[in-house]
């Protein structure tokens, strides 16, 4: 399965000077005009928009992202029952899906389902590694939002970290496929198979439970 890489993500990606810029603009609140003459003003708003293009194709990128990853495991697995966007940003402001909050803390997604007889949070990542690569993470919480993911870790297949990190369950790093500016997409078909066998821990939501 490949998703293709959007051309603005990957020159900000992999050229130095584009990330710097692109950084900088994108911390210009629109009140702001950093620029003093006006024939410099039609320049600053093509870099804006051009900066603000880089934010919205990496938000539109990670959707698709999850889409070939998490939603076909979820699917495989009969997990259907996903809190909406304002169930979601009760457990957690950050996990409502702006532009600002992918950008800062990548896609994050929330399903009830089925642990081991309990009814537990699933809670699903995709974003950048911290370099220039992407991942996917889970979290797991019980009923009482305590953070139960440490007991996935004896069931989890050779794709996945056999140690937390901060919390999250790690794919390996091999697993990670690079935004490397030559291409044009990504195969993720390794970290859907890591989702698939992560997800088999889980049944779907029963209402007695």
């Amino acid at each position: 399965m490949k998703v293709a890489l959007p051309e603005s993500l990957r020159d900000y990606m992999n050229e130095k000077v584009v990330q710097s810029v692109v950084d900088r603009l994108l911390e210009v609140p629109d009140t702001n005009l950093p620029v003093d003459e006006w024939d410099e003003v039609p320049a600053y708003y093509k870099a804006w928009l051009s900066a603000q293009k880089v934010k919205t194709d990496y938000a539109l990128f990670l959707f698709d992202l999850w889409d070939a990853i998490w939603k076909p495991a979820l699917q495989e697995a009969g997990l259907n029952n996903e809190l909406s966007i304002d169930e979601a940003k009760k457990q957690w402001k950050t996990h409502r899906p702006t532009r600002e909050n992918i950008w800062v803390a990548g896609l994050n997604r929330l399903f009830w389902t089925n642990y081991k007889k309990r009814k537990v949070l699933l809670h699903t990542f995709v974003g950048d590694d911290g370099g220039n690569g992407i991942t996917i993470q889970a979290v797991l919480y019980n009923a009482d939002d305590e953070e139960i993911t440490e007991q996935l870790l004896l069931s989890l297949s050779k794709h996945w970290q056999k140690a937390l990190e901060n919390g999250f369950c790690m794919v390996n790093e091999d697993l990670c496929p690079a935004l490397d500016i030559d291409n044009t997409e990504l195969d993720v078909s390794s970290l859907r198979l890591a989702a698939q066998e992560l997800l088999k821990n889980f049944k779907p939501l029963k209402e007695n439970i």
